[in-house]
């Protein structure tokens, strides 16, 4: 299924453009998951939730492949696989590790939604904000559990609101309310290169929308 996601050219383009790339939003969430602004969720899921030793480990939806890239320095953790559905991604991503001396990554180009995973088991499988992209949760979710050791862990970080971001109208109100007491920088869409004044609530039809 070719999407926007399947673009590598496009989600090249997002790394320094998401909301948890600002350095405030990652303190205040690796609070919220660990307590500490220097612990991020990676370090805490990895001391708190698995062995001491992790012999294989699946990274999905890797896109940019920091994750694995974390993954690999940690104590105890042995050879990773990390796939993504753009294959433009994959292969910086794989570039990346190379350069830096990460060789025990290996990477392959996977469609979640309905491509086989890479062949198991794994004693951990992780996901970072990539589930909510998956329209078919119910058949990826077999897969994941097959594609388990006995005992494995599936850990992921993912988004939680409102069903397709419909935020009520008093949410809204109160975003625009402050929003508008922005820094001009801070309201610059780098998209349509112009400033915002005010968030609109997205059309759920348009994110329910699937490709041609």
């Amino acid at each position: 299924m070719q999407t926007r996601w399947s673009d590598g050219h496009f989600t090249g383009t997002l790394d320094d453009k998401v909301w948890t790339a600002s350095p405030v939003v990652r303190r205040y969430l690796h609070t919220l998951v660990s307590r500490t602004p220097e612990c991020d969720w990676p370090t805490w899921v990895r001391a708190h939730h698995l062995p001491s030793r992790v012999d294989r480990v699946l990274v999905l939806g890797c896109g940019s492949g920091w994750l694995e890239r974390a993954l690999a320095r940690k104590e105890g953790i042995g050879s990773l696989v990390a796939c993504d559905v753009a294959t433009e991604r994959v292969l910086a991503a794989e570039e990346t590790a190379r350069q830096e001396g990460l060789d025990q990554i290996r990477y392959c180009a996977i469609d979640l939604e309905a491509e086989p995973l890479p062949s198991g088991p794994f004693d951990a499988i992780f996901a970072n904000d990539v589930l909510h992209h998956i329209t078919n949760l119910e058949d990826l979710y077999p897969r994941i559990y097959d594609g388990l050791a006995p005992g494995g862990k599936f850990l992921f970080n993912e988004y939680v609101g409102p069903n397709r971001f419909q935020y009520s109208d008093a949410r809204m109100d109160l975003i625009n309310r402050y929003f508008r007491l922005f820094p001009d920088p801070l309201r610059f869409n780098p998209y349509w290169n112009t400033l915002m004044w005010r968030r609109t609530r997205i059309d759920p039809a348009k994110l329910a929308e699937k490709p041609k």
